[in-house]
């Protein structure tokens, strides 16, 4: 027995070893486990509603592989992702929280902070005073180094790990220099330093010409444009923000400025850009993923079309042109990257635009591209297209361009452009290209073929030969050799050729104004050769409108799928267009990158009425003074049946009581609104030729058209002002155009018939006299310095890094701060009494003519063109 009990004993002793054994080793292991948790795993740190494009780079670093960072996109459905992190950092600009997200961050008990916060109830700080201090000092700080630093903090300080957990170094107030280069090491205080270091580094030439970049709100990889111009052996000046260089500007002296836009540059900018006539380039970077940007036909909309193209225009910028996007990196997030082939393009344009300034004009190769209907005047839009040529190559000729043998007359030329347009202004021609007026040019399907594959890419050509068949096409403008001829009219250095139609199929209006297919190979080929074969320095198209802006694909924004883009190429290019076409001068200008250079209208005149418009003025007249009820019953009679007639009663949608023979209050306050639209309406007089002024006369009249509403309004607000009639009256046009339009008419007539020129000037130089300067609105410049040292908005809120670094680049002291916001003004222009409305315009026509040529000329030199009130 006793054996027995002895093996149970000993059975039982084993159990209970093995059991504690298995306890010791449960509990080693979750101690194990649990020592892991607090001190070993990796820390989960959420980046929630960033940018992914502002984080890529702060995290294109090396970085602790203990942290388990994760960029978070935030809208209306997000919240539970937030669960199991160790540390949550909110960006702020555009955060906004549901109630059921409000109630979730309340119940998590982790580390919460909101940056760049705009809104109160965004605005996060869930963390111990001692690390909130650190955290918004680390952000606030800016910088790769401050941002590592934060995260490491946060592993070591707020998630209270320890083990591959370097000790974090302090926030450190990183200083955004003011110049950079393509290194991020690389950036200087002032401009003196980068100059010392650009020249010692061995970039500098003092023959080649400078370009100026500012940055804008930064972003783009602007290293990639630096690159590319260096390259091609330009000198580049590399600044932060819009306009920081004020102070430097003359010292840097640039000969074109490339802003990456994000609003305006402003007065000051605008103002030296002119003085200086220095162009002004608007390149841009758009901020979707580059397929997507590539599938979306609108290019840009909204906030961003109006920052980035359209209040640059206001400053004269132009070329939208798209060189970045947002493209995935090794992590996943998206980042701007320079998009090849456009950046070399772009490169290329910048340096031929430089070019202009120092090339001599006897060596520069222009060429025009013009266009119109065929018949008594060959003409677009008002514009006398051969005398407008002519006077225009004349004018170059006088500037020592080589135009060669210029025609003797505007007849011989015209007959030529005529013959050229007749045949190569369609698709198929109207004539056959045997004529011996027609000069041309050969462009051979080798040549051909090489220029399409630099210009464009291959599955953008495969659709025009879907389409069109190969090159040439069919088009009796082929030769038997399997070759296309062009019309191109050369004198010298200068070739005109005509603008054939961007397709077949379809009216030639509609054709004119855009359809969704590539335009064939006659319509490419003429753009190819002016770039590839002729290698023009500069292209301008004449006169209102061409076709090429009109062509597919995107409104804004193009990319290298969308035909204005592939054809203009790299070419500096300028558009003639009239003056009183802002809108489609605005398609012209996104969708073919072009500088607009105005020209005016033909002289104004009076439209007057005439035939049944005349008869029915007369009968209203007649109507309204006749006091024997019957004979206006009569009046009002033929009145009704003229309208009828005409179909106004259709067109201006009058009563029902007209079918009836009732001529009512209202209805006959319709008809005579419609007739003095009509007769007051301003329409062109004849054409406008380039080079041919106005005469007094044509002067005299257009000015008065062109003031005489304005005058009739002023006339009108000094007497609502001194109580004489009231502002309903106004609406009365009967009323207004008896009481005041008149009287304009007659004031104008008097003051323009009166005042010749040379009299007229003394008077413009007396108004051109400023008045008075007036105070700015204060600003609390210690105010402003508290905000600098803390930080903080006045309402406590932090202050965005982007705001913080604004005012920082300002570097001014109290003292100095103080005297800036107490300066004045500068002296604003007296108000235009309505006799110095008048003279101005009527000195403003009699001067186009002279200042037409001259931008013209401006242009070809690489020149600042002033922006048209619209933008254009």
């Amino acid at each position: 027995m006793y054996p027995r009990r002895t093996n149970n004993m000993k059975i039982k002793k084993k159990n209970l070893i093995i059991a504690i054994s298995g306890a010791v080793i449960l509990l080693l292991a979750a101690c194990s486990v649990w020592g892991y948790l607090r001190y070993a795993a990796p820390t989960r740190i959420l980046l929630v509603n960033y940018p992914e494009y502002m984080l890529a780079p702060l995290l294109d670093q090396p970085l602790n592989p203990a942290l388990d960072i994760q960029a978070i996109q935030w809208n209306d459905q997000s919240g539970e992702e937030l669960r199991n992190a160790d540390c949550i950092i909110f960006f702020g600009m555009g955060l906004n929280f549901t109630a059921e997200q409000q109630k979730l961050i309340s119940e998590l008990d982790v580390p919460m902070y909101t940056t760049s916060s705009t809104r109160a109830e965004t605005a996060l700080k869930k963390m111990p005073p001692e690390h909130l201090e650190n955290i918004q000092a680390y952000l606030n700080g800016g910088g790769k180094a401050n941002f590592k630093n934060m995260l490491d903090y946060i592993r070591y300080h707020l998630d209270g790990k320890r083990i591959n957990a370097p000790r974090p170094a302090l926030p450190q107030k990183f200083e955004r220099k003011k110049y950079f280069h393509i290194d991020e090491k690389d950036s200087f205080a002032t401009f003196a330093e980068y100059s010392q270091w650009y020249r010692s580094s061995g970039r500098f030439n003092a023959d080649n010409a400078t370009v100026l970049i500012l940055g804008g709100n930064g972003g783009g990889a602007l290293g990639g444009l630096i690159e590319a111009l260096e390259k091609r052996r330009l000198n580049v000046v590399s600044a932060h923000g819009m306009w920081p260089v004020g102070q430097d500007i003359d010292a840097i002296a640039p000969d074109l400025v490339i802003y990456q836009p994000h609003g305006r540059l402003g007065d000051e900018a605008v103002e030296y850009l002119k003085k200086r006539n220095i162009p002004l380039f608007c390149p841009i970077k758009v901020n979707q993923p580059y397929e997507e940007y590539l599938k979306d036909q609108r290019g840009m909309t909204g906030g961003m079309l109006s920052q980035s193209i359209t209040m640059p225009e206001l400053d004269g910028g132009c070329v939208p042109f798209v060189l970045s996007a947002l493209f995935r990196n090794e992590r996943g997030l998206l980042e701007f990257r320079m998009i090849p082939d456009r950046l070399e393009r772009f490169a290329d344009l910048v340096q031929k635009t430089t070019l202009l300034k120092t090339k001599p004009n006897s060596e520069k190769k222009i060429a025009i591209i013009y266009y119109g209907s065929i018949g008594k005047e060959s003409a677009t839009a008002g514009l006398g297209t051969a005398e407008s040529l002519l006077n225009i190559l004349r004018y170059l000729q006088q500037n020592n361009y080589n135009t060669g043998t210029l025609p003797a007359s505007v007849e011989a030329l015209d007959r030529e452009i005529k013959a050229n347009t007749a045949i190569f202004g369609k698709l198929n021609g109207s004539q056959t290209p045997n004529s011996r007026l027609v000069s041309t040019v050969t462009v051979t399907g080798r040549e051909y073929e090489q220029w399409v594959k630099k210009s464009m890419p291959s599955d953008l050509y495969s659709t025009v030969v879907e389409r069109y068949g190969a090159f040439p096409g069919r088009t009796i403008f082929r030769t038997p050799e399997g070759n296309m001829r062009l019309g191109c009219i050369r004198f010298g250095n200068a070739v005109l050729m005509p603008q054939s139609l961007p397709g077949e199929g379809a009216s030639e209006n509609k054709l004119i104004h855009g359809v969704k297919f590539s335009p064939p190979h006659t319509y490419i080929a003429t753009y190819l050769y002016l770039q590839h074969g002729f290698q023009a320095d500069a292209i301008m198209h004449l006169g209102t409108h061409g076709s090429l802006e009109f062509t597919p694909w995107k409104q804004a924004a193009l990319s290298s799928y969308d035909w204005p883009d592939v054809l203009i190429g790299s070419m500096p290019h300028y558009y003639l267009y009239i003056i009183n076409n802002i809108g489609e001068a605005e398609i012209a200008k996104r969708r073919s990158y072009a500088t607009m250079l105005s020209h005016l209208t033909p002289p104004f005149m009076n439209s007057e009425a005439y035939g049944p418009i005349a008869a029915l003025q007369e009968k209203l007249h007649a109507f309204e003074i006749a006091d024997n009820p019957r004979l206006k019953a009569e009046y009002g009679k033929s009145i009704i049946e003229l309208v009828k007639k005409e179909n106004y009663h259709r067109d201006l949608q009058l009563s029902d009581q007209l079918e009836k023979g009732v001529l009512t209050d209202e209805d006959m306050l319709k008809l005579q609104q419609y007739l003095h639209e009509i007769s007051d309406a301003k329409v062109n007089r004849g054409i406008y030729i380039i080079g041919r002024p106005y005469t007094l006369a044509e002067a005299n009249e257009t000015a008065r058209l062109m003031t005489v509403d304005a005058i009739a309004e002023k006339l009108f607000q000094q007497d609502l002002a001194a109580g004489k009639v009231a502002a309903s009256q106004r609406q009365d046009k009967a009323f207004f155009r008896a009481n005041y339009l008149k009287k304009a008419h007659t004031l104008a007539e008097n003051v323009l018939q009166n005042t010749p020129p040379e009299a007229a000037e003394a008077i413009l130089r007396q108004a051109s006299q400023p008045s008075p300067a007036h105070p700015q609105k204060n600003i609390d410049p210690e105010a402003m310095q508290k905000m600098i040292a803390s930080g903080k908005l006045p309402d406590g809120r932090t202050m965005p890094p982007e705001m913080m670094q604004a005012i920082k680049q300002m570097n001014m002291s109290p003292e100095a701060m103080r005297k800036r916001t107490h300066q004045a003004r500068p002296a604003a222009p007296a108000e235009l009494t309505p006799e110095v409305m008048m003279l101005k315009a009527r000195a403003d026509l009699l001067q186009s003519t002279d200042s037409e040529l001259a931008s013209i000329l401006n242009a070809f030199n690489g020149g600042y063109i002033t922006a048209g009130p619209g933008g254009d």
